[in-house]
C-alpha cells in the first residue's frame, strides 16, 4: 500500500487505497464485523478540479456517504456501523460536477473492527 498526501500534503496516511471516478471495489465479509473507521479524501498534489461522492454499502444499504467532495475539501471522518450479519461491503466513487474521468479519491486508513472488539 502506498502513503498517499491528503490535507494540501500536510498528512500522509500509510494505508490508502486511491481510486478514479468510476471505481468500485468490495471486501467480502463473514458476517462479524461492526464497524468500519478511516476517512475519504481528496487526492492532493494532482489535477482533480471537480467533485465526487463517496459511498459504502453493505449489500444495498448505503451505510456511508460523502456528496459533493472537492479537492480543496478537509477530509471526511468515516465511522460507520455494519449491519449485523452483512457479508459485503461495496465502495464506490462517483463523478459530480466538473469532475474529469482522471479525478482521485483516496479511502485513507481504512480499519474494520469485529463485533465485540470494543471499537
Amino acid at each position: 500500500t502506498e502513503t498517499l498526501p491528503v490535507d494540501g500534503g500536510n498528512i500522509t496516511y500509510p494505508n490508502c487505497r486511491k481510486d478514479t471516478v468510476g471505481s468500485e471495489w468490495t471486501l467480502d465479509l463473514d458476517g462479524t464485523w461492526e464497524k468500519v473507521k478511516g476517512h475519504a479524501a481528496m487526492l492532493t498534489g494532482n489535477e482533480n478540479k471537480g467533485t465526487v461522492t463517496f459511498r459504502i454499502f453493505a449489500g444495498e444499504k448505503e451505510i456511508f456517504s460523502r456528496i459533493g467532495m472537492k479537492p480543496e475539501d478537509v477530509k471526511q471522518l468515516i465511522d460507520v456501523d455494519i449491519p449485523a450479519g452483512a457479508t459485503q461491503l461495496r465502495f464506490t466513487l462517483t463523478k459530480e460536477a466538473g469532475a474529469a474521468d482522471t479525478d482521485t479519491g483516496v479511502w485513507a486508513d481504512l480499519r474494520l473492527f469485529r463485533a465485540g472488539s470494543g471499537k
